[in-house]
């Protein structure tokens, strides 16, 4: 038997703006704890998507899908979106029921995680 895999990359970008430990902390807007994404999957391979995103600023918006790393676009249906936010805290946990890893057909993707805070910055993790 043959065995298809699905190969998913993740892609963390943090900006440093500085060498200080203030600036640094001043400049690391958003960290993920706990977070868990896939690597490697078997297609047909269900993956739960786990962990925090927090931000030292308030979180207004989060985008979080799949990409074809081939063409950088979304793939259709594995995108989730929640903007109107109010918060230092969210559960990227709320995204798993839109993406469905295990019926992603067989390809290279990348992960992705982007926040937005309330003074408008935009970062990829």
């Amino acid at each position: 038997m043959i065995s298809v895999l699905l190969m998913i990359a993740v892609v963390f970008c943090f900006t440093f703006n500085g060498w200080t430990a203030k600036s640094y902390a001043d400049t690391m807007r958003f960290t993920l704890t706990d977070v868990t994404y896939p690597t490697t999957l078997k297609v047909g391979t269900p993956f739960t998507l786990q962990g925090t995103l927090k931000g030292t600023k308030t979180i207004t918006a989060v985008d979080i899908g799949v990409l074809n790393k081939s063409t950088g676009y979304y793939m259709p249906g594995f995108h989730f979106t929640k903007s109107g936010l109010s918060t230092k805290s969210y559960s990227i946990s709320k995204a798993d029921s839109a993406l469905k890893f295990g019926t992603l057909p067989t390809g290279e993707y990348y992960y992705r995680i982007k926040a937005t805070d309330s003074t408008g910055t935009q970062t990829v993790l």
